[in-house]
C-alpha cells in the first residue's frame, strides 16, 4: 500500500464497509470511465472503459463535421485534442489525469470528475504533496519507487523540464501490436531511437561506444539500461524508472545499499560490490 500507515485505506477492514473511502465511483471510475459526472442521485458517465474521448475529449462537433459537413474552427487543445500540435506539458497533463498518483480527483463545481465541458476539457487538478505519502513510495536516495508515480518521476527529468519530452515521445497508444507490445513503445525493437531523436550525437557508433563503455550490440549499451533501469515496483514485475536522466550513482548505493538505492550497473553485475562500481565509474571519468 502507498497510503500512509494507519490511514483509512491502509486498513483492509475498510474495504468491507464499501463506503466513500473505497467506493468504485470515487476511487476507480475516474480513470476507467469516460466523462464521469456526479449528480444528486447517482454518478453518470458516457462510456465504460478507456475510449477515444478519455484522451481526446468530448468530440460531438468533430463527428458532426465528418458526418454532416458542419465545419468548425478549433485550437489544438480543443476536442478532439491534436497531440501532435500541443506542448509537452499539456500532453503530459492529459496523461497525468490517470498516471499521476498525487493527482486529486475532486471534480469541478458542476460535478464533472474527469473532464470539463467549459474551457479545456481536461482538469488541471492540484496534487497531493509527496511528503503525505508513506515512505514505501520512495527509495532512501529520494527516487520514487512505485509505478503509480510515473508522471511525477518524468516531471523531475531535465528531458521534460528543459526539453520537449512527453509520454508520446516513447509511447504510441494506437499501436496495432498490443498483444506483443504491452507498453505501447514506439520503437520496441530499436529503443535507442527514442533517445537519439534528441541526443543525435549518439547515432555515431564511435561516440555511442565511448559513452557506454560497453559493446554496442550489448544490452548494456541501450540507453534505457543505464538511464531508465528496471527498479520500480509494478503490480507483478519491475518496471523502468521514468526519471529519465537518472545516472548510476555509486555514492548513494554505498550509503544506502542496493535495496534502498538500486544501481543500474549492479542489476547486471550483481556479484560485484558498490566499492567496485565506484572504482569503475571513477576510472571512466579519468579515461573517457
Amino acid at each position: 500500500m502507498i497510503d500512509a500507515p494507519h490511514s483509512e485505506r491502509a486498513d483492509p477492514k475498510t474495504w468491507e464497509r464499501l463506503d466513500a473511502s473505497t467506493n468504485y465511483d470515487l476511487n476507480c471510475a475516474v480513470c476507467h470511465t469516460s466523462q464521469l459526472r456526479h449528480t444528486v442521485d447517482q454518478p453518470t458517465f458516457r462510456e465504460p472503459g478507456i475510449g477515444c474521448e478519455m484522451c481526446h475529449g468530448p468530440s460531438a462537433a468533430h463527428v458532426d463535421m465528418m458526418t454532416k459537413g458542419k465545419l468548425y474552427t478549433k485550437s489544438p487543445l480543443d476536442p478532439p485534442v491534436d497531440f501532435n500540435r500541443i506542448s509537452n506539458r499539456d500532453f503530459v497533463a492529459i496523461c497525468a489525469q490517470c498516471h499521476m498518483q498525487s493527482n486529486v480527483h475532486k471534480g469541478n463545481p458542476t460535478g464533472e470528475l474527469n473532464y470539463s465541458s467549459t474551457g479545456t476539457f481536461f482538469l488541471k487538478n492540484t496534487a497531493v504533496p509527496l511528503g503525505e505519502f508513506t515512505r514505501s513510495g520512495f527509495f532512501k536516495d529520494g527516487r520514487l519507487s512505485q509505478t503509480t508515480f510515473m508522471v511525477e518521476a518524468l516531471e523531475r527529468s531535465q528531458c521534460f523540464r528543459k526539453g520537449q519530452v512527453s509520454c508520446g515521445t516513447c509511447h504510441d497508444p494506437h499501436g496495432h501490436d498490443a498483444s506483443s507490445n504491452l507498453t505501447s513503445l514506439k520503437f520496441k525493437d530499436q529503443p535507442d531511437l527514442m533517445c537519439t531523436g534528441c541526443h543525435s550525437q549518439f547515432k555515431d557508433k564511435a561516440q555511442a561506444a565511448a559513452h557506454t563503455h560497453h559493446p554496442l550490440d550489448s544490452e548494456a549499451s541501450r540507453c534505457v539500461s543505464c538511464h531508465m533501469p528496471r527498479i520500480i515496483y509494478g503490480m507483478l514485475t519491475r518496471v523502468r524508472l521514468h526519471q529519465i536522466d537518472d545516472i548510476p550513482n555509486a555514492e548513494m548505493t554505498l550509503r544506502f545499499g542496493q535495496e534502498e538505492s538500486p544501481n543500474a550497473c549492479l542489476l547486471c553485475h550483481s556479484e560485484k560490490t558498490p566499492q567496485w562500481l565506484q572504482g569503475q565509474l571513477q576510472s571512466w571519468k579519468h579515461n573517457p
